[in-house]
């Protein structure tokens, strides 16, 4: 599902998987790799992709979680959101 947040003004995404639960993803530009939880946003996505039988390159896999997430979320709502 794709939402907004008004609150914080950018768009978010909330999952519903086997692996991760109902997650729910607010599309930010962080600092993903001084971020502590890099690993757990990127395992995140990766189990996301999976799930839904989403093709990601090499290239695609070694992007920082924000990039990621586009990528990701873009595929599986079958197209370009954010140009």
């Amino acid at each position: 599902m794709v939402g907004y947040s008004p609150a914080y003004k950018i768009p978010v995404f909330v999952t519903l998987s086997k692996s991760n639960g109902l997650r729910v993803w607010y599309m930010h530009e962080g600092n993903c790799r001084e971020c502590i939880h890099e690993k757990n946003c990127r395992e995140y996505l990766l189990n996301e992709a999976a799930e839904r039988g989403l093709e990601l390159s090499e290239n695609d896999k070694t992007l920082p979680s924000t990039l990621l997430a586009l990528k990701v979320f873009e595929k599986n709502l079958g197209g370009e959101m954010f140009g």
